[in-house]
């Protein structure tokens, strides 16, 4: 049996008809929608603790829901109306994003289970809002849609996008219901027996999960997140190419999948080496082991600069 807390106001005190401090659920639906609700309310209450009430936590729920919709509507847009789409988690095996968003959903899989086992139902959900949120609608698309914003997802990569949208509609069923069997009957037409609500918990595979693809894959993350701050910092535009030299001593690896750094970040050239010399008039980071320079000499006033 789960016992849940109690729901409380701002002040602490316990929602009653009589205080007049408990909000009309009807108006909490229409505004920030029923999933929007659940989410929100799970989202913020450990397990067996009282819940503070606050409709932020609604609007952060119903923000969540727009995510999640726009990433549907994005797939769905790139659907061609004469083309027979079969979502399939069967990826490409040479690709190191499909590898890398397979073995979190694998990951977040496991993770959730023995949330569950532990009636840990707020940490399973922020780990499934973390799935969806930063891995696939950040991360995975961006990288698996099309490099010219004119141009349409080939089949078997939309296959394999849908696929896993459908793998992260059954993780999050559970806490947002409406949402989840909509987008799952848009997918594909599936008859009533075929329902989200009644479909089978996705499989847990120990094998999808590849470690080395995640470490790697959360190594390439932090470099393009370090690439941004410099920009940000030395204040060159997020659209002018740069010079990028990274020293790493997973250099092959890395260079094997530069093609992740070329597609999120504008770059002039690339150079990748197990060992280099930190080159003259350059902006640094270091992530991880892993030493990433940017050449500044036609981006700023090096001399300004330095006298900074």
């Amino acid at each position: 049996v789960y016992y849940t807390g109690i729901v409380r106001d701002k002040q602490g005190r316990k929602m009653s008809k009589s205080l007049g401090n408990s909000p009309d659920p009807l108006e909490l639906i229409a505004e920030y929608g029923a999933d929007g609700i659940r989410m929100g309310m799970l989202f913020a209450t450990p397990a067996g603790n009282d819940l503070p009430f606050d409709s932020k936590l609604c609007e952060q729920g119903s923000k969540f829901s727009n995510k999640i919709w726009n990433a549907f509507r994005f797939l769905s847009m790139n659907m061609e109306e004469d083309v027979e789409y079969t979502p399939t988690t069967e990826i490409d095996s040479e690709n190191l994003v499909d590898r890398w968003m397979m073995s979190r959903i694998h990951q977040t899989i496991k993770e959730v289970e023995a949330d569950f086992q532990n009636y840990k139902l707020n940490d399973a959900l922020k780990k499934v809002y973390s799935l969806i949120w930063d891995d696939f609608c950040d991360w995975y698309i961006e990288l698996a849609k099309p490099a010219n914003y004119s141009d349409k997802f080939d089949k078997e990569r939309l296959n394999v996008a849908l696929g896993m949208f459908e793998q992260l509609m059954k993780l999050l069923h559970p806490f947002m219901p409406f949402i989840s069997e909509e987008i799952w009957q848009h997918i594909d037409e599936r008859s009533s027996e075929e329902a989200l609500c009644v479909s089978d918990w996705p499989n847990y595979d120990e094998s999808k999960i590849i470690t080395e693809d995640i470490t790697l894959f959360e190594s390439m993350q932090g470099m393009v997140s370090a690439l941004r701050n410099i920009r940000s910092e030395m204040g060159v535009s997020p659209k002018k190419d740069i010079e990028v030299l990274i020293k790493s001593s997973n250099a092959e690896k890395i260079e094997e999948n530069e093609w992740i750094l070329r597609k999120l970040q504008v770059l002039k050239s690339l150079f990748i080496a197990n060992d280099l010399k930190k080159p003259k008039a350059c902006a640094s980071a270091l992530v991880g082991n892993d030493e990433i320079y940017v050449q500044m000499f036609d981006l700023v006033d090096v001399d300004k600069e330095i006298e900074r």
